[in-house]
């Protein structure tokens, strides 16, 4: 079904402006009864239905501060507007079609989705160490918040928009409502976007040296084939090449193997972008596609402050990877939500727009007003049908940032690879336990 577009003033789109003043007219010698004339918003709507809202709306001169600031003086009782209508400003008009409002992604998964996906778990892992407990745990409701997340379902819908366009307003959200937002992180997020050759991204290769984010890109595009990234890793860190053989042996040995990993990696330090990276693929290598072995990369997260993230993606990148068995479907329901289909001829999902809940916060709005799916929580449309999950007041969540470069190195490392060690020792003893009493059970 097509849009069909006009132009239409204020009153027209929303109603007779019930909470404006009456104009009355001045018996002053330099009054005058001339008034200015309405701003004309391009509207689009469809040619079955008449009257009521439109289902798009661009402003005039995409002044979305304007238009969302006189909603909210004029039609307060219509606020949050982007409720019911998409809002296109400038950064984003290029990817609706009148003639094709509706946006269908791409049906099946395919690596460069789930590598996106499996970051997030990375991110969700990252931000549950400022949790009580501090142990690194992903949740559904987690990943739906991270960039990760968001460039998946970006991708799915705008596989043309600049990536830049949903990292800037990604990190807008966050910061309007308080929360940290990770330099570090978010490199590595769009580092892994980027290699997924699915988005505009400039050409650039992040912090990664250009010969790795090639072969980055070829693991993405070739079904998990990670002889490339491998070829790669064994040239930055030669001891890896021994280290890696004895990952293929029991699974016994490859904790042991791991620490050696870990230590190459630190005397062979290549900065803490690749240093993270090769972390995570040796970390996978212990057990393939598990994500099973995050409280050891936790530990060493000063050093390799977005391992967690690598880990996630090379986890579910494996050949290994299984989605319908791993983590009780998180990575199938994230895929549902990031291949929905979306279209500008409905209305909206959302509680309220990314755009409009800026200008609205400069306000003092009451939470009545933005009325939130639940208490403090709303659903925030990043970009039309992209919408992610976030609290809505900055006192509700401080975070404090953990992932940032460390000051101290490889006397602090050996400290940590001790109390890394201990984890494992844990690990093992706990499995070692688990076997017995299976075995008990059988008999």
């Amino acid at each position: 079904m097509k849009l069909k577009s006009g132009l239409e003033p204020l009153a027209e789109i929303l109603g007779p402006e019930a909470d404006a003043p009456e104009r009355s007219r001045s018996e002053d010698l330099f009054s005058t009864t001339l008034t200015g004339s309405a701003r004309l918003h391009t509207t689009y709507r469809s040619p079955k239905e008449a009257g009521g809202r439109p289902f798009v709306v661009a402003p005039a001169q995409s002044d979305l501060d304007d238009f969302f600031a006189t909603v909210a003086t004029y039609y307060a009782a219509q606020v949050p507007i982007s409720a019911y209508v998409h809002l296109i400003g400038s950064d984003v008009e290029s990817i609706f079609n009148p003639d094709r409002p509706e946006v269908l992604p791409r049906a099946e998964p395919n690596l460069s989705q789930l590598a996106l996906l499996g970051a997030s778990l990375g991110e969700t892992a990252i931000a549950s160490l400022n949790s009580v407990d501090g142990s690194p745990s992903a949740s559904y409701s987690g990943c739906r918040r991270t960039l990760a997340f968001v460039l998946a379902r970006t991708a799915a819908l705008y596989p043309d928009l600049d990536v830049s366009v949903a990292i800037n307003r990604w990190n807008r959200l966050r910061k309007l409502t308080g929360l940290a937002v990770s330099a570090n992180s978010v490199e590595a997020v769009a580092t892994i976007s980027r290699a997924s050759g699915k988005i505009n991204h400039g050409g650039s290769s992040g912090n990664l040296p250009n010969s790795l984010a090639v072969a980055l890109n070829r693991h993405l595009s070739s079904s998990g084939d990670t002889r490339d990234v491998i070829q790669e890793l064994f040239g930055g860190y030669p001891g890896l090449r021994e280290i890696l053989e004895e990952m293929k042996g029991p699974f016994d040995g490859r904790m042991a193997a791991f620490l050696k990993g870990a230590q190459e990696i630190q005397t062979n330090s290549h900065g803490p972008d690749v240093d993270s990276l090769a972390i995570a693929f040796v970390c996978n290598a212990i057990l393939p596609g598990s994500f099973g072995h995050t409280k050891v990369l936790a530990k060493l997260a000063e050093f390799f402050p977005t391992a967690l993230i690598w880990y996630g993606m090379f986890a579910v990148t494996s050949a290994n990877f299984d989605v319908r068995s791993f983590g009780n479907g998180i990575i199938s329901k994230l895929m549902r939500d990031v291949g929905q289909r979306f279209s500008f001829a409905d209305r909206p999902l959302c509680d309220f727009s990314l755009d409009e809940f800026e200008v609205l916060s400069r306000a003092a709005m009451k939470t009545e007003s933005l009325k939130p799916s639940q208490l403090k929580t709303a659903l925030v449309a990043l970009l039309p049908g992209v919408d992610v999950i976030s609290r809505v007041f900055p006192e509700d969540e401080q975070l404090k940032d953990k992932s940032d470069p460390p000051d101290e190195r490889l006397e602090h490392a050996s400290r940590l690879l001790d109390e890394a060690s201990y984890i494992i020792r844990e690990i093992r003893r706990s499995e070692s336990n688990s076997s017995n009493l299976s075995r008990r059970r059988k008999r």
